[in-house]
């Protein structure tokens, strides 16, 4: 079993997904990215993550409505 915590980043702007991602490794992260709420929602299922970074105005779906998905 690994101490490494899993997180999920679910940003449509792909300069802040991938700053997140750096700086998130760099402090020992096991990072996993998501491009869209969909995208994000599937990763939840699969990554099983141990926290979830989701923005907030995304196209498409945003936050709230991931949220509620995955609450769910």
């Amino acid at each position: 079993m690994s101490d490494t915590i899993r997180v999920l980043v679910i940003e449509d702007e792909a300069h802040i997904r991938m700053a997140l991602e750096y700086n998130l490794q760099m402090d020992g992260f096991e990072v996993h990215l998501a491009e869209n709420g969909r995208l994000g929602i599937e990763a939840v299922g699969r990554v099983r993550p141990d926290l979830v970074l989701c923005d907030w105005m995304m196209p498409e779906m945003n936050g709230v409505e991931v949220v509620r998905e995955v609450s769910v």
